[in-house]
């Protein structure tokens, strides 16, 4: 006679057990950040200060808190997911690669302590979406197969180089000094300078601890189904990877890691200086 009992699919309940609880700290910080402040602007906070001395679009706080909405909102996506044990071939791995990346951009942003770098870095970001939407536009004007294709991406190309141009003189006009490379001819983000700065800078992360994770969930993301041999040991192949609820774990531990330490940085930016003994405010 059949056993009523509901069948485990999984070798280790204790597996599933994790992302379940993973899935409810990622709820926690989504919900800290969504109740967080509305602006950016007003007070002493380091947030504040960096509104006040350039436009929005390249405004350290702005750019980092778009992106940490997009963090925020794969891994709400994923937490749906593991709250209901459901694991995935491949869809696991493509949301940690949307979060990874976002989230150690919107840390990259905010973790100098100079307020010019800061704003750099925000300027390069806003820059990067930017030079990659004009080199799309570029190639659906050539692509075009009708005229009236044509003209419509034409008309979308000019607006993005219209922002691209504002941009730059945002920029120049706020008298933060940037690289000529920067502000003559508009680059893309090099990621791999971005994780390897994370790399070197946050504490206890080892030695491609995040930039070979970024490279190989971004292969999968484009559809390979043999990036994950890379991350294999000698005794496993990449099958053990897909849709196990253990490597999925191993992996989402380090993707998530840098999101909650870049949702930290991201308090600490917005947070208001502390009163001293006396009665005064620390300073900036």
């Amino acid at each position: 006679m059949a056993s009523a009992e509901p069948v485990n699919h999984y070798a280790d309940l204790e597996d599933v057990t994790n992302l379940m609880t993973l899935s409810v700290q990622l709820d926690r910080a989504r919900a800290v950040f969504a109740n967080g402040p509305d602006t950016i602007s007003g007070g002493r906070s380091v947030a504040a200060v960096d509104y006040a001395r350039v436009p929005i679009a390249i405004s350290p706080g702005a750019v980092a808190s778009g992106k940490l909405r997009v963090s925020t909102d794969v891994a709400n996506a994923a937490s749906r997911l593991w709250e209901h044990a459901e694991f995935h071939f491949v869809a696991d791995y493509v949301l940690m690669r949307a979060a990874l990346e976002a989230s150690v951009v919107a840390w990259w942003i905010l973790s100098p302590v100079d307020s010019d770098e800061r704003c750099r870095r925000a300027y390069r970001v806003t820059m990067d979406d930017l030079v990659r939407a004009l080199k799309r536009e570029n190639a659906a004007v050539s692509a075009a197969q009708s005229g009236v294709g044509r003209a419509a991406r034409d008309a979308v190309r000019g607006r993005v180089q219209s922002l691209i141009e504002s941009t730059q003189k945002d920029i120049y006009e706020s008298g933060i000094t940037i690289e000529k490379e920067y502000l003559s001819k508009p680059r893309t983000l090099d990621m791999r300078e971005v994780l390897e700065t994370a790399e070197r800078e946050i504490d206890g992360m080892e030695d491609l601890g995040i930039s070979l994770l970024w490279a190989i969930l971004s292969t999968s993301a484009h559809g390979s189904i043999t990036a994950m041999e890379q991350l294999a040991t000698r005794d496993e192949s990449s099958a053990a990877f897909w849709n196990n609820p253990r490597k999925i774990f191993e992996l989402a531990t380090k993707t998530y890691n840098i999101h909650f330490l870049a949702l930290d940085l991201w308090n600490q930016y917005l947070a208001e200086p502390q009163a001293n003994a006396t009665g005064g405010r620390e300073a900036d």
